[in-house]
């Protein structure tokens, strides 16, 4: 076996080890690997000269809710969906730095969740401004909407909204609260709906607009979503007696905090292996990183 042949079976092993690891990875990861299928599909389009070839069209969000009747896996699908590599850089960065923080108070099926709403709410409002106000009207049938930026600013908005001391140090400005750069960020979107780039700042507000009532729904009733905090490895746990059959349900205090603690385990781990590879890792490190994967 070749050089070239180990490093490509521990790039793939690496790869599939960060794909287990969390949630947030895993919509990083699918995010990333879409975008090569779709530059791949591109390039075998233009020199085979076949047009379907060109999948994008068939996986981004219509302003022509026509086309949407016909392809409705678009209002998801479109908030995974990236065509241009800086796009796709800043939006991952954005989503990994975001969902940390975010993740900080709320669980990975929560992450999940809010991804997926605010995807959906960033598309919606994106089709039906488009629909309603004449500025769009003569380019209604050539818009297409794609991007995880909806999304993002859902999990954004909800952080701002949950945790609102939130401060992050940034260069020249000092410590920032998480509330004033999002309000910002949708400032700056609300201002950009007549620039070039209307439909996704439109996309911004729409995902905006979610993430603020699931915060909202959070601190009015935080019992809302309990049931989404079962840790997934014990859903199928129960604890019997003679009389009585009971469910085993970690309190939210309990599971945060092993979440933590699996988190800082699975950070070391991970630049570990960014630095050295996934082979310097010792046999305790791999099993650590599978059993850290399991919990989250």
């Amino acid at each position: 076996m070749n050089y070239t042949t180990i490093n490509t079976q521990n790039l793939w092993t690496t790869i599939c080890n960060l794909f287990k690891s969390s949630m947030l990875m895993r919509l990083i990861i699918t995010n990333v690997a879409l975008f090569i299928l779709i530059k791949v599909c591109g390039l075998l389009a233009i020199l085979f000269n076949i047009e379907h070839l060109h999948i994008a069209s068939y996986i981004m969000m219509p302003a022509d809710f026509s086309k949407l009747i016909v392809r409705p896996w678009c209002i998801i699908t479109y908030a995974i969906t990236h065509t241009d590599f800086f796009h796709i850089l800043f939006n991952m960065i954005a989503l990994y730095w975001i969902g940390k923080i975010f993740l900080e108070k709320h669980t990975p099926t929560h992450l999940l969740l809010l991804y997926i709403l605010g995807g959906v709410c960033g598309a919606l409002l994106f089709a039906i401004s488009y629909n309603t106000f004449p500025l769009f009207e003569n380019n209604i049938q050539h818009s297409y909407l794609c991007g995880a930026s909806g999304a993002i600013f859902a999990l954004l908005t909800a952080c701002a909204v949950t945790n609102k001391n939130y401060s992050i140090k940034l260069f020249l400005f000092g410590n920032v609260k998480l509330t004033t750069i999002t309000i910002i960020f949708l400032f700056i979107s609300i201002m950009g709906i007549t620039g070039n780039n209307p439909g996704g700042n439109i996309g911004h507000i729409g995902g905006a607009l979610c993430g603020l009532l699931y915060g909202i729904c959070l601190l009015k009733l935080p019992n809302i979503f309990t049931n989404l905090n079962v840790n997934r490895d014990s859903k199928n746990k129960h604890y019997t007696t003679s009389q009585t059959k009971y469910h085993y349900v970690k309190s939210d205090i309990d599971y945060n905090k092993e979440r933590k603690q699996a988190n800082e385990q699975l950070d070391k781990i991970l630049d570990k292996i960014r630095h050295s590879g996934y082979s310097s890792l010792t046999d305790s490190e791999r099993q650590q990183l599978f059993n850290t994967s399991n919990k989250l």
